[in-house]
């Protein structure tokens, strides 16, 4: 979501910002009938089907489940970094 231009993915042969991937790939996916939940996630049993994903207020049970840890960009602080954040300079 934070990134500001992707260029290395299938389909794509302009590039797309990465919001407006996200975008995208939830409308197509909710047209097939998946449902999006954003929330955590305490634990997770994959040790039979169908799966549980267990979150603080309900257990869901699920035939699939994609888990979307997310990912975190490691800066450097290095000088007028904060300045070229998201236009020319990128992780």
């Amino acid at each position: 979501m934070l990134t500001s231009e992707v260029e290395n993915f299938p389909g794509y042969p302009a590039g797309r910002s990465g919001p407006d991937m996200m975008s995208d790939l939830t409308t197509q996916a909710k047209r097939f009938g998946a449902e999006f939940w954003q929330t955590d996630c305490t634990d997770i049993d994959t040790s039979c089907r169908p799966f549980r994903v267990f979150t603080e207020n309900c257990t869901v049970v699920a035939k699939s489940v994609i888990v979307a840890t997310g990912a975190e960009s490691t800066w450097l602080n290095a000088i007028d970094e904060e300045k070229y954040k998201g236009s020319s300079l990128s992780t």
